[in-house]
């Protein structure tokens, strides 16, 4: 049902700006994606690249940041705030993101949870390893020793 309430409403307007109620509008969307992170896929753009509404969908589901624009996806500063909410975001993150290894040290540093996503060669990682440490994320120590 909200999935073609979501599509019904993209197709009325290209931009959401064109619907009376834009609050109605994104509680409709919200409600949809609690359900099934899915159906964010059907959102309009406006929504999908509307960091703050983006960030509060993160708090219930990571998968969504798989339906986000790729504009949001490759935002670094986006990324780092989304992964203090929820650190599988890491999962759905564009593979150029997860590899690079400066990057990596910065995810680690703002969730050490994250640990857990990063590809096994940067898990390795004498700089990730460091990052875990100035965190004293004792747990993550006893992991990779």
């Amino acid at each position: 049902m909200f999935k073609w309430l979501l599509i019904f409403c993209s197709f009325i307007s290209i931009s959401i700006g064109a619907l009376s109620d834009v609050k109605s509008y994104k509680q409709i969307v919200y409600e949809a994606v609690k359900r099934d992170p899915a159906d964010f896929r059907f959102a309009s753009r406006d929504l999908q690249n509307d960091r703050g509404f983006v960030l509060k969908l993160i708090k219930n589901d990571w998968q969504v940041i798989g339906y986000a624009s790729q504009h949001i996806k490759s935002d670094k500063l986006f990324i780092l705030k989304a992964i203090r909410l929820n650190p599988k975001i890491v999962k759905a993150l564009p593979r150029h993101l997860v590899n690079d290894r400066k990057f990596a040290v910065k995810m680690v540093r703002a969730n050490p949870d994250c640990y857990l996503y990063l590809p096994a060669s940067l898990k390795d990682d004498i700089k990730v390893k460091q990052a875990i440490s100035e965190k004293n994320a004792v747990s993550y120590l006893k992991i990779i020793n």
